[in-house]
């Protein structure tokens, strides 16, 4: 048994010997060596970390619908880029309009190009894997899928890693490869962590400063400003650059260059670049017996499950996230409609308020009117009566000035008459003598008044004759 574990590992040291030999002899000049034309330098403007003086160095370039028509003819002039990543995905639905011409033009003009997909946690994963890997067709893609990791709206840190973990898992079954996972510094240390810190990395960090991560993790490409003027671009554009001892061979797509390493029975994409011996042996050793390789079988299988149960115990804590989000959503909707209910209600029993105020008012502005008119109505009656009054009485007056006068006259004819002739007693009648008031009544004046000789002279009325 000794002997059999000493001949192992002598086989085992010489196998790895090989693979050494073997990798140092045929691997490309390029993996190892840097670019061999000089870089350009392009000047970032507006950028408050950068003074106008200041010529930064990048490698590649992001855009999306926000840099509009793209002239890539121009754009690839650039010897600076190396690679662009345009967005294709947004969520469950989202598709940017202008992923295909990017996508088509750049790869015509020989530029590298990647995809990428900006992670909503207010769709599920489901939705937003077939909603990225409809469009991004792995023929058409020379760098590794990408993960915009920028929101943690509604969920936990805990629920945020492991729903991007399902979500990355996903990706790397359908492509093959692991996804890169982009995210601010600050945002990855609060929020990503040690869950991804062996994953290729893609950190933005607008400073002069290089990003600092937690948890041992390495970064591949730095986004530096989003501030750059590159030509065929109209608007401002990302500029993104290596880690020192990297290059765009670390984030080609399976097949393409890609550096790749056993790991649970998957392959994944690890970014150091020659590996040590260790992986070596680890990552090319095949299994000497049957045994061994059924243990192999048995073991990636059963990480499959394992991954499979986390991915559907995810999914189910996203949905569950989705329903009480949903729940407060709509608790929220129909507090909102409450709220507004009330407040026209209020708003109406106001109006109806002010309203009944100024009829009211309106009313007794019209009662005042009345009352007013009524008694200036009055007011002028009574005067008028008064008027009248004083007309009447003037009236009186002047017939008993008349009458007085009449009565001078009458008395100064009488005295002539009595003076002339002596007064001849009256013959009582045969009837009954007229009262004094029927006389008086009965008696009338014989005026003539076209004749010259007025005497008003009473003449005496006979009822019988």
């Amino acid at each position: 048994m000794h002997s059999h574990k000493q001949n192992m590992n002598a086989f085992f040291r010489f196998y790895i010997l090989l693979t050494l030999v073997t990798v140092v002899a045929f691997a490309p000049t390029r993996l190892w060596a840097e670019p061999d034309e000089p870089k350009q330098e392009v000047t970032v403007v507006g950028d408050e970390n950068y003074s106008n003086n200041d010529m930064l160095v990048y490698d590649g370039i992001d855009v999306s619908s926000y840099q509009h028509d793209i002239d890539w003819t121009a754009t690839a002039k650039d010897k600076n880029i190396q690679f662009v990543y345009v967005k294709a995905t947004e969520g469950a639905t989202h598709v940017s309009r202008h992923y295909r011409r990017n996508i088509e033009h750049a790869r015509a003009q020989g530029v590298k190009v990647g995809a990428y997909h900006f992670f909503r946690t207010t769709s599920s994963l489901q939705s937003q894997f077939n909603n990225f890997t409809r469009v991004v067709k792995i023929e058409e893609q020379d760098l590794l899928p990408l993960i915009d990791v920028e929101t943690c709206k509604g969920w936990t840190a805990q629920q945020l890693r492991d729903s991007v973990k399902v979500f990355a898992d996903m990706l790397e079954a359908h492509y093959g490869c692991r996804p890169m996972i982009y995210a601010s510094s600050s945002f990855f240390n609060s929020y990503l962590g040690a869950t991804f810190a062996d994953y290729p990395l893609f950190i933005a960090r607008y400073a002069k400063t290089e990003p600092r991560l937690n948890y041992g993790a390495k970064w591949i490409l730095w986004q530096f400003s989003d501030r750059g003027r590159i030509k065929g671009i109209d608007t401002m554009v990302d500029l993104s650059r290596f880690n020192k001892g990297y290059n765009v061979n670390n984030i080609l797509i399976n097949g393409k260059k890609n550096n790749k390493r056993r790991r649970g029975g998957r392959q994944e994409t690890v970014p150091p670049p020659p590996p040590k011996p260790k992986n070596v042996a680890q990552r090319d050793v095949p299994a000497t017996s049957k045994k061994q390789r059924e243990k192999a079988e048995k073991e990636r299988k059963e990480a499959e499950k394992r991954a499979e149960k986390e991915r559907k115990e995810a999914e189910k804590r996203a949905e569950k996230e989705r329903k009480e989000a949903e729940k407060r959503a709509e608790k929220e909707r129909k507090e909102a409609e409450k709220r507004a209910h009330e407040q026209a209600e209020r708003e109406r029993k106001e109006a109806e308020h002010r309203r009944k105020e100024a009829e009211h008012q309106r009313k007794e502005a019209e009662k005042r009117a009345h009352e007013q008119a009524e008694h200036e109505r009055k007011e002028a009656e009574r005067q008028r009566k008064e008027a009248e009054r004083q007309h009447k009485e003037e009236e009186k007056a002047e017939q008993q000035r008349q009458q007085q006068n009449h009565e001078t006259a009458t008395g100064n004819n009488g005295a002539a008459t009595t003076t002339a002739t002596p007064a001849t007693p009256a013959k009582p009648s045969p009837e009954a003598p007229y009262s004094k008031t029927k006389k008086s009544k009965e008696t009338f004046k014989r005026v003539n008044k076209n004749s010259t000789d007025n005497d008003n002279v009473d003449y005496p009325t006979k009822r019988n004759k």
